[in-house]
């Protein structure tokens, strides 16, 4: 009988499936790319000649009997084949996928003294997501003076600029929703060698510059005008540095 803890269900209109090779699903925490995702293999003839999976399905998907994604949906179907061996890989992201693709479409296009979950929130509700800071650092809830959607961008490029600013890291649930901040919570993941890790890679590099100068401006105005609107700038030290080395950048949006 198969061990429940390895099992991974595709849960889908048209039923379940559960006769994978190879299974990996991504969480990611970076800038680029917190959406959650999935790819699975399937190699054996009568598991291939069922699967009826294709792209654009939507589907949940289930480790160990616990809902990893929630409304996701299969991007794309491969299939390898020769003359003795057929297999099939499809891969797809959670519900939170389509932001990345479409572009912010609907209001003015610019948003002026909001605060980031309130921006956020409003390019997210026509896909039926949410946006949340969890334990966000201080300053976070500053308002913008004005962000001004790009064009053509989509929900997930705003939100992860605005998130930049703000010193936040975002992630996303389940559902697709997107929440902002480290995690919160008293349980945490340990990975102790010879018990729960099949293999790890760890790096660690130098940085070598001893600071980091960051630029922006604003629009003047009758009240904010001279050097406090065009000379704005953040300074940050890292420790362990070249002494004298500096790495100067400019602000992605205007900033106060």
């Amino acid at each position: 009988m198969p061990d429940p803890d390895l099992i991974c269900e595709v849960r889908t209109e048209g039923g379940t499936y559960r006769d994978w090779m190879q299974v990996q699903v991504e969480q990611n925490f970076m800038n680029e790319g917190w959406i959650r995702s999935f790819r699975l293999v399937c190699a054996e003839p009568s598991a291939v000649a069922s699967m009826k999976l294709k792209p654009g399905d939507r589907v949940d998907i289930a480790l160990a009997g616990q809902v990893v994604i929630q409304q996701g949906f299969i991007r794309d179907r491969q299939a390898v084949f020769d003359a003795n061996r057929h297999a099939v890989q499809v891969t797809g992201y959670g519900k939170a996928g389509l932001i990345t693709e479409a572009s912010i479409n609907g209001g003015t296009g610019q948003f002026r003294g909001f605060k980031l979950d309130a921006i956020a929130n409003s390019v997210l509700k026509p896909y039926g997501l949410t946006f949340r800071v969890q334990n966000g650092s201080d300053g976070w809830d500053m308002p913008f003076p004005n962000v001004m959607v790009r064009y053509g961008e989509t929900p997930f490029d705003l939100i992860s600029r605005l998130c930049r600013q703000r010193n936040l890291f975002s992630y996303s649930d389940a559902a697709g929703n997107v929440v902002a901040g480290p995690k919160t919570g008293s349980s945490m993941v340990a990975f102790v060698e010879g018990q729960n890790i099949l293999s790890a890679n760890c790096q660690l590099r130098h940085l070598a510059v001893e600071s980091l100068v960051s630029n922006s401006q604003q629009p003047g105005s009758d009240s904010l005008f001279g050097r406090s609107a065009s000379e704005i700038q953040a300074k940050a030290t890292v420790k362990g540095g070249t002494p004298g080395a500096t790495w100067k950048v400019l602000a992605e949006i205007p900033l106060n």
